[in-house]
């Protein structure tokens, strides 16, 4: 026997001086110290002060740890009982190499039980490390340790295990829906079983069945040894999973045995240890939801005993997963518990033994249907992930497949229906370069060296389906399809239905709505190389969710022929100090900084001058609405003007002072696209930003951020970029207010010194972003209140920008480019009731006026008495007319008006 020494009597230890203590009325402790330890003379020694222990310089140990030879640390438990108990390792840390700290892992093993490796001190605890909970039976078991190089032991301290509490709501949950009887129900049920069969031979399932078809009937072999655990393995669990769902598809018996063998023998031996880091939890809830696939489409097959050993591995799987369980450690609305462990793992498992046991059930339908699904029916409303472009699609991918594996049980879209409008934002995202612009932490941008198409493409498979959506499917196909997943493919894709690249109908202009406000605009759908298409994102106003969510409100972006203004932060790593302090904080973006020397940020954050720093989710609705630290301000106004179907303007007001803190009384920022249809000047954007301080030395920063060095001249700042091939874009940027005797304006990259604002933590990657540029606008005369008022005009390579023509009267900012004549409030946060407009030129232009309130207005130009009549909706506040030489009286809401014209233009 290969551990026959291992196994050899030690019951004549003479230990355990520590004794079991109780602390807080219901937890009992135990200490095994290195002085109570039974040692091995021949490996351990015990230090000077005879504190601690640890091998022997002559020791060598190779990889297994020599773990047949006689422990080195021998201890008897005497526990009071068997059962449950959670085990900590304290030790000193004496090997630090050159290069990366490395793990350092004891062997151990407790009575007859296998023997394992766990994790005693690594690169983020060099001294202490839960090792995980353990069954103990025997009361008088012997705890055997083999010890690596590198360390000195201190003690174990063992503690009962008490499970994660229920809350009182769920004990007494009854859930409205429930698995139906018989298998399968995850992912098909008896009726939706007949429909993937069909599909498999049509269309593009026929080539995917195919390959899966082979794969499932190769010889799978599995190598094991029942003394010796192993890790993770993703390709044996997708070969089990294969054969499982062929055997689902044909009823071919010896494949469905091989299935269910192969997965018992590996559960028998797979060991995840004490691993916390690395995301542990996601692989984890892949051999859950492995092993819950093969119990509920191979069920038929399976004995009672097969069905018992299942169950029982995937409960103690469920153990280890961040959640926990019962799965109440963590909210399920936002981090990692809104991933796949509950969305898909703990509810395909659940679904599937729930006729042996339906608590597991009743608790992951409660996290989903009554915490889940209300949460993101409210924040959906707006069709914009709080979490980004990437943790958005990618939570956003697994919260399907709940939605999926309800409907496929039961026939019910246990969603709101708004979730099928989320996918616009992606796709209203996209640049004509094939990436997306910057939102929360985007973990896709670090070191790519070469141009590349932004893809989540299992989400959109997911998506596409659920809302039978054509031009979705489309793009899932320019993404390459979901060649790593063929089973879902299989499982969900529709053959018939015919994709569609045709996004003509699409609207130029996207926006978000209150609850994650912004407003995205374009002057095209052209996503070839060279596209001469514009376009520009504003955000802010709603609330904050907190984790990979950015302190963004008011930022804003703009792409032609590469990024002009863009986001500068890169997603490195969670939480470190380049982080906290630059990738998630509002200096990394383009928006406006106010500087309170005395504001805390948090401990050993930078004052950046930007807005509140939230790391917080709200954890309901009624948190979300009733709790002030979540406002991010609110949008005010929100108006995409189309003519004959021609997209026009597109204008969005949002009051920001609540993404703040106090030291930002009042603050309203106002943005206007205009789509000239001007080839050379194909848009520009007026961006105006009132804002009021509690104190007039609070430092103002209207920030900017670039990846090419900008030119500075006294009348403008230009910005420019180009994609590897194509030509140049620019960007002249007009600052009309302040002044220029009272502004300063600075720009600095990370190589510089000069940084107005603070020092910030710098990064080297191949990112241009690491080497771009931030400037400022900065007021000389210290102010409460201040204005910038700036106009983005983007021109094609050697073009000479037009001229911008600024006039501000008692009331309003007029504002002239090209035929546009923009007009906007200027002393109020909107225009008076009645106002009088002068047109200078006898060609027809464009008149755009922001800040109206709701209602009827009348336009009538005095030298021909022409009438135009316009509705403005509520939180449109803007509208358009064309008019020529002349003088035009505004105004709103006069009952005797519509008497007088006898020339009315119905403008809805």
């Amino acid at each position: 026997m290969v551990h026959r020494y291992v196994f050899s009597s030690l019951l004549l230890l003479f230990l355990s001086a520590a004794l079991f203590s109780q602390q807080n009325g219901n937890s009992t402790e135990l200490s095994l110290t290195s002085k109570e330890a039974r040692i091995n003379p021949n490996t351990v020694r015990r230090t000077s002060n005879d504190q601690l222990l640890e091998l022997k310089d002559s020791i060598k140990r190779d990889a297994e740890g020599e773990v047949w030879r006689e422990a080195d640390i021998t201890f008897p438990l005497r526990i009071p009982k068997g059962g449950r108990y959670l085990l900590s390792s304290h030790v000193k840390r004496t090997l630090f190499p050159d290069g990366p700290i490395n793990d350092l892992n004891i062997k151990m093993q407790i009575g007859g039980q296998r023997i394992t490796k766990r994790i005693v001190s690594d690169a983020r605890n060099y001294t202490h490390h839960v090792l995980g909970d353990f069954l103990i039976t025997e009361p008088d078991s012997l705890l055997r340790i083999w010890l690596p190089k590198g360390i000195q032991f201190e003690k174990i301290v063992i503690n009962e295990y008490f499970p994660v509490t229920v809350p009182k709501a769920v004990q007494i949950y009854q859930p409205p829906i429930v698995p139906p009887e018989g298998h399968p129900r995850l992912w098909v049920n008896r009726e939706s079983l007949s429909v993937v069969k069909a599909r498999l031979a049509k269309g593009e399932n026929r080539s995917v069945w195919q390959q899966v078809k082979k794969d499932a009937l190769q010889e799978l072999t599995f190598h094991f040894y029942p003394w010796k655990e192993i890790p993770y393995s993703t390709d044996l669990e997708r070969k089990v999973q294969t054969k499982a769902f062929y055997y689902l598809m044909t009823d071919d018996k010896k494949v469905g045995r091989e299935a269910i063998n192969t997965l018992k023998n590996y559960l028998s031996v797979l060991e995840y240890g004490n691993i916390n880091y690395g995301d542990i939890t996601r692989d984890i809830g892949h051999t859950i939801y492995v092993s819950a696939l093969v119990y509920d489409w191979c069920n038929g097959l399976l004995t009672k005993q097969e069905k018992k050993q299942l169950y029982d591995r995937m409960m103690n799987l469920s153990r280890k997963m961040s959640i926990g369980w019962p799965p109440f450690k963590e909210s399920i609305v936002n981090g990692h518990a809104a991933e796949a462990q509950v969305n898909r793992d703990l509810l395909s498992m659940s679904i599937a033994i729930y006729e042996q046991d339906p608590i597991p059930y009743k608790y992951t339908s409660y996290l989903i249907l009554e915490e889940l699904i209300p949460m993101r029916r409210f924040q959906y409303q707006s069709p914009r992930p709080s979490q980004g472009v990437d943790y958005g699609a990618y939570r956003h991918m697994w919260e399907m497949n709940a939605a999926w594996l309800f409907y496929r049980m039961s026939g019910r879209q246990v969603f709101d229906d708004n979730i099928k409008e989320l996918p616009l934002y992606w796709m209203y995202m996209r640049l004509p370069n094939g990436q997306l612009f910057r939102d929360g932490d985007v973990f896709r941008e670090v070191n790519r060296m070469k141009p590349y198409y932004w893809g989540q493409p299992e989400m959109l498979l997911l998506d596409y389906c659920y809302s039978e959506n054509a031009i979705l499917k489309a793009e899932l196909q320019r993404q390459g399809g979901v060649p790593d997943n063929p089973i879902l493919f299989l499982l969900l894709n529709n053959p018939e239905l015919i994709p569609s690249e045709d996004y003509s109908h699409f609207p130029l202009a996207f926006s978000t709505g209150n609850v994650t406000g912004s407003l995205i605009s374009r002057t095209g759908w052209n996503m070839k190389p060279g596209s001469d298409d514009v376009v520009a994102e504003i955000k802010g106003g709603g609330y904050l969710f907190g984790n990979h969510q950015h302190a963004d409100a008011g930022a804003i972006q703009i792409y032609y022929h590469g990024l002009q203004v863009c986001d500068l932060g890169l997603y490195i790593s969670y939480g470190s100090p380049y982080d906290f302090n630059f990738n998630k904080r509002s200096v990394s973006h383009s928006m406006m900084l106010v500087v309170d020397p005395n504001e805390s940020f948090g401990k050993d954050l930078i004052n950046d001058g930007g807005t509140r720093f939230n790391q917080r989710s709200p954890k309901s609705v009624f948190d979300t609405l009733h709790d002030q630290w979540f406002s991010n301000g609110v949008v005010l106004a929100s108006n995409i003007e189309y003519k004959n179907s021609d997209f026009q303007y597109s204008y969005f007001k949002v009051d920001l002072a609540n993404a703040y803190s106090s030291k930002v009384r009042n603050y309203t920022k106002t943005f206007c696209f205009v789509n000239t249809g001007n080839k050379q000047v194909p848009a520009f954007i007026v961006v105006l930003d009132n804002i009021t301080s509690s104190n007039a030395d609070f430092k103002k920063f209207w920030k900017i951020n670039t990846i090419k060095e900008p030119l500075i001249s006294d009348s403008s700042i230009l910005l420019h970029n180009r994609e590897e091939t194509g030509p140049i874009g620019w960007t002249h940027i007009k600052t009309l207010l302040p002044a220029k005797t009272n502004r300063k304006t600075v720009y600095w990259n990370s190589q510089d010194t000069i940084n107005p604002t603070t020092p910030l933590p710098a990064i080297s990657t191949h990112e241009p972003e690491t080497k771009g540029y931030q400037l400022v606008i900065s007021p000389q005369q210290a102010n409460k209140k201040d204005t910038f008022l700036n106009v983005f005009l983007m021109a094609a390579d050697g073009v000479k920008p037009p001229s911008v023509h600024f006039d501000e009267t008692n009331t309003e900012y007029r504002i002239k480019v090209l035929d546009y004549l923009v007009v906007l409030p200027s002393k109020s946060e909107l225009l008076p009731d009645s106002f009088d407009i002068s047109l200078l030129d006898h060609f027809d232009q464009k008149v755009i006026l922001t800040g109206l309130k709701p209602g009827l207005w009348y336009v009538r130009k005095q030298e021909n008495n022409t009438h135009f009549k316009f509705k403005v909706k509520e939180n449109a506040n803007s509208l358009q007319f064309s008019g020529n030489y002349g003088t035009y009286k505004i105004w709103r809401n006069n009952p005797d008006s519509e008497k007088q014209i006898n020339n009315i233009n119905n403008l809805q």
